[in-house]
């Protein structure tokens, strides 16, 4: 488990995952991971709560596009139970998640990657925020593309599925005073 946001947050995220945060900045308001073998990256995310419950997480997914400058494709969006991810059944609670495409050039390169990504939005009614969670993970990457360098593997959809699964399953949220409640 990785302590997250001063230990307000919880889940696992793998060893591979180097903390960005060591080497670069970082928004006070993201926790970010990086695996350069496989040019995926983990993201955790506190955001103000927006839309409605079944409106957030595509908007959510829009404004990482407009973030990114490129255009995404939503495949599907699920609303998550406990047995998805180990929130409470609290009703203050709501989780869900998107998996989309996009193709976007790393570091706002012209080289186009085709890149999934899995996302997970935890809505703490209470706080009226969104934590987002997203795995994302290359499809395609191209060869002008300065990824390629240390790229070793790509995942397949599975496999890149299961680690999302594996990263929301057990996110915990622990302590609210982040939030100045």
């Amino acid at each position: 488990m990785r302590a997250l946001f001063g230990g307000a947050f919880s889940c696992i995220i793998p060893e591979r995952f180097d903390d960005v945060s060591n080497f670069r900045e970082v928004p006070d308001n993201q926790e970010v991971f990086s695996d350069p073998s496989r040019d995926q990256s983990v993201i955790i995310e506190i955001l103000e709560m927006t839309k409605s419950d079944a409106e957030a997480i595509p908007y959510h997914f829009e404004d990482i596009c407009q973030a990114a400058n490129c255009n995404g494709i939503v495949q599907t969006v699920t609303t998550l139970t406990t047995d998805d991810i180990l929130i409470s059944e609290d009703n203050n609670i709501f989780a869900s998640a998107l998996f989309g495409q996009m193709e976007v050039g790393k570091f706002r390169e012209k080289s186009k990657n085709l890149v999934s990504i899995y996302l997970c939005m935890v809505r703490l009614k209470q706080v009226e925020s969104d934590i987002l969670i997203t795995l994302n993970n290359p499809c395609v990457v191209n060869e002008q593309s300065s990824a390629v360098k240390h790229l070793e593997k790509v995942d397949s959809y599975e496999e890149a599925m299961e680690l999302f699964k594996l990263i929301i399953h057990d996110f915990k949220v622990l302590d609210l005073s982040i939030f100045g409640v």
